[in-house]
């Protein structure tokens, strides 16, 4: 039993619950749809008020009526329905269709990675859809195992890491700018508000960098303590600490301490994958040689 299987049937004895009850929740699906545990319950995140947060990969029609209307965001649809002892049930349900749709950009993602210089624009991922690969790579399959395992292989799941660690090294140095733009004008709490922003961006770069894949900026602080260890311990100390402690230095000590954090985390964390130094490398080159000039090239 895996890691995110022994924290779902841990978590789930606390309120007397087990997969077969949330199966109960779901009724007879057809062989080529599958049902996934996500969320925080799998990753070991989960609380007193965390939701049970089922994806359901295909069309499935749930029986019963639902206490509140689904709600329709990009290619899912999310539905919360009856509580299940102190707990609520969230279900998410991605058709195939969509399915379909987040394979072809996916392989669109491993194509700009293996020829970045043919790149002629840059696929970026809807935050939904990126949590939905996410639970799929690192949830508990409930039902039709062999599906879910098919769709973690064609939606490349072992990309996953490299992208968001290239998508939050590219977030941190915009934030970066706008932070450095605003200190230029002497609007310090603007500028400290968009470093805040960059810290949180260098952080979900690191934590990409040992596997983590989970999008959702609330558990920033909470990963960064469960991957201690692999992530570096000082240095998630100190993104730890800037990210929680309230601004005791002056504004300019606060902005040069937090650039300086950030090109720490950022520069462990392109150390860490060679696959995203490979692709930055070619894309610094064919702007060089185009005359463009890219934020980060001195750093290259």
């Amino acid at each position: 039993m895996d890691d995110a299987a022994r924290n779902s049937e841990a978590f789930l004895a606390r309120f007397n619950l087990s997969m077969h009850k949330l199966l109960e929740c779901i009724g007879e699906i057809e062989p080529w749809e599958a049902v996934v545990l996500g969320g925080s319950i799998p990753e070991g995140l989960a609380n007193r008020t965390s939701d049970i947060d089922l994806l359901l990969l295909g069309d499935i029609e749930l029986p019963g009526k639902s206490p509140l209307p689904p709600i329709r965001t990009g290619g899912a649809t999310i539905a919360f329905r009856p509580n299940l002892g102190p707990l609520r049930l969230q279900i998410e349900t991605v058709p195939i269709a969509h399915l379909e749709r987040l394979v072809r950009q996916m392989a669109e993602v491993a194509a700009d990675f293996d020829q970045p210089e043919r790149v002629r624009s840059v696929r970026a991922l809807d935050g939904l859809d990126l949590r939905a690969i996410h639970r799929i790579r690192t949830g508990v399959g409930l039902k039709n195992a062999p599906v879910i395992q098919a769709w973690k292989r064609r939606l490349r799941c072992d990309l996953l890491p490299s992208y968001l660690l290239a998508s939050q090294a590219a977030q941190q140095r915009i934030a970066l700018e706008d932070a450095a733009g605003e200190r230029s004008e002497g609007r310090w709490e603007s500028a400290l508000w968009a470093m805040q922003r960059c810290v949180q961006a260098s952080a979900s770069a690191l934590l990409a960098s040992v596997g983590e894949t989970n999008p959702n900026a609330k558990w920033c602080v909470r990963l960064l303590q469960l991957h201690r260890l692999e992530a570096g311990p000082e240095l998630c100390d100190d993104l730890i600490e800037y990210l929680i402690r309230p601004a005791l230095q002056e504004p300019a000590q606060r902005f040069d301490h937090a650039e300086s954090l950030c090109e720490r985390a950022i520069g462990e964390a392109l150390r860490r994958d060679p696959v995203v130094v490979a692709r930055r490398r070619k894309m610094l080159g064919v702007a060089r040689r185009q005359g463009v000039s890219l934020p980060g090239a001195d750093a290259s």
